[in-house]
């Protein structure tokens, strides 16, 4: 035992995994088939499928394998693809969704994503599982309005 796990507890490592045990639990015992809603633990991160919206939950941290290592926590989803046309208008609207959202939405060549990153040590485990929620809804909103809004086509991960 260090004596930062001493002095504090765990360290961000063993929140983190305890949070993706907990976020896996809780996945199980509330949602059932019935709520469209599938995920899978796959490389270390959590994806979660809810119909055709997927978010991925990463934990990232230093490469050293320093059990105090500050941890970052990763919530991202990809949702559209950039229009071909009217790209002006289309990143005003995504600017305007960013004073909206949780997560902030970024481009990654030319793919919109959904994505919210934090300190594991500045983060509650409420704080964690109400991240995890709202970046799973804001994900399909924004989805639809961006589709409606701009007709531009949802991220298909299968094309990439």
């Amino acid at each position: 035992m260090g004596i930062f796990e001493a002095l504090f507890g765990e360290t961000n490592r063993e929140i983190a995994k305890r949070w993706k045990e907990e976020l896996l639990e809780l996945l199980e015992n509330k949602f059932g088939e019935d709520d469209n809603l599938e995920f899978v633990e796959e490389d270390g991160a959590l994806f979660i499928r809810k119909g055709l919206t997927i978010i991925g939950v990463h934990f990232i941290f230093e490469e050293d394998e320093n059990e105090d290592a500050q941890g970052h926590m990763l919530i991202n989803s990809s949702l559209v693809y950039l229009p071909n046309k009217n790209l002006l208008p289309f990143y005003r609207k995504l600017l305007d969704l960013n004073a909206e959202l949780v997560g902030s939405l970024v481009t990654d060549e030319n793919i919109v994503d959904l994505q919210r990153i934090s300190a594991i040590g500045s983060l509650s485990e409420e704080g964690f599982l109400s991240d995890v929620s709202s970046i799973l809804n804001e994900a399909e909103e924004t989805i639809e309005a961006l589709v409606e809004e701009f007709q531009v086509s949802r991220y298909d991960p299968d094309q990439d």
